[in-house]
């Protein structure tokens, strides 16, 4: 069948997330230079903004390979745009992609199959400001909003998160309420709403799935390892993958908690092609999911490949995966 078709893989993003849209032009390069390799048909499309989809409209015998990273790719936004003039693409489903980028809706769902996160708060960004001059509010009940609706106490340390998007922008671990406000006003500048979450100290763990299946699973210390950091707290890009560990260095308890979730809930989120789920495992050994990428890249020498290596498959396979399910 793809003989036949032409695979028009699109890649790029907006131009101010220049680490999303720099991962996803690699990715997508390597899909195309990948499946020239056997002879198919496959394309670039740059975008720089989702009209740049604008493109697509009436061409016949197309498949889209989705190799975009955060905004578009993984918020549902494209997938909502080839829904809607019936172009068959790969990838999560656009209620599946916005689900899981909205980490607020992720958390209430993944705990109602008995999934943890980390406790949490949302606080709306509107509340920061006074006549839109940059002024220290106090935060009262109101300005919060959580299922049980009571009056927010934080403890500190607390992580300080947007609501969508990725690569750690507009993330602050805040260790006392003195730098609460400069973290908030941070976040802020990427959506109007903002997550606190508890901070947990441990080991991250990230665990890719395609099409169902469990990859290896991957360990990057939180605290423990002779780790380059930037900023003190969290891994440059470059420099976190040189520090991961395949396999991760857990007990087999916490491997099949990692792997029984990631599958539960990539299941029940009705999730499609080569995912990433993320984890806090702490000190005893509680695990905690922290969200789930909907859109996991290929790139040289990075996570996903080397986790995929390690049981048997190329990036190749992965590619061949993706493509064996097109919505």
């Amino acid at each position: 069948m793809l003989r036949k078709k032409e695979i028009i893989v699109v890649m790029g993003g907006a131009p101010l997330l220049k680490i999303e849209r720099r991962h996803s032009i690699d990715y997508g390069n390597i899909v195309i230079d990948e499946l020239n390799k056997l002879g198919l048909s496959a394309t670039p499309l740059e975008i720089k903004k989702i009209t740049d989809l604008n493109k697509l409209i009436g061409k016949k015998n197309i498949i889209v390979f989705n190799a975009l990273i955060g905004l578009f790719g993984e918020d549902g936004e494209m997938a909502s745009f080839l829904e809607y003039y019936n172009i068959p693409y790969t990838g999560c489903t656009s209620l599946s992609a916005k689900i899981t980028f909205n980490k607020f809706i992720f958390k209430l769902l993944v705990n109602s199959l008995g999934i943890n996160t980390p406790p949490f708060q949302i606080i709306e960004s509107k509340y920061l400001y006074n006549n839109k001059k940059y002024k220290r509010q106090k935060l009262n009940k109101e300005h919060f909003y959580n299922i049980n609706k009571e009056t927010p106490n934080i403890k500190y340390p607390v992580m300080v998160k947007t609501l969508t998007g990725g690569f750690s922008l507009g993330y602050t671990k805040v260790e006392n309420e003195n730098n609460l406000h400069d973290a908030l006003i941070k976040a802020s500048k990427y959506g109007n709403k903002i997550l606190l979450e508890k901070f947990i100290e441990g080991r991250d763990a990230h665990v890719p799935i395609i099409n169902g299946e469990t990859l290896e699973i991957i360990e990057t210390s939180e605290s423990q390892d002779n780790c380059i950091r930037k900023n003190d707290q969290f891994y440059d890009f470059q420099v976190r993958d040189k520090t991961y560990f395949i396999p991760g260095r857990f007990s087999g308890e916490v491997i099949a908690k990692l792997k029984a979730y990631t599958s539960l809930a990539y299941s029940e989120l009705n999730l499609n092609g080569l995912c990433r789920a993320d984890y806090i495992v702490s000190k005893n050994d509680e695990v905690f999911i922290l969200e789930i990428n909907s859109q996991h890249s290929i790139r040289k020498n990075r996570m996903a490949i080397n986790s995929a290596k390690a049981v048997g498959y190329k990036e190749i396979d992965l590619i061949n995966k993706i493509l064996s399910n097109i919505n």
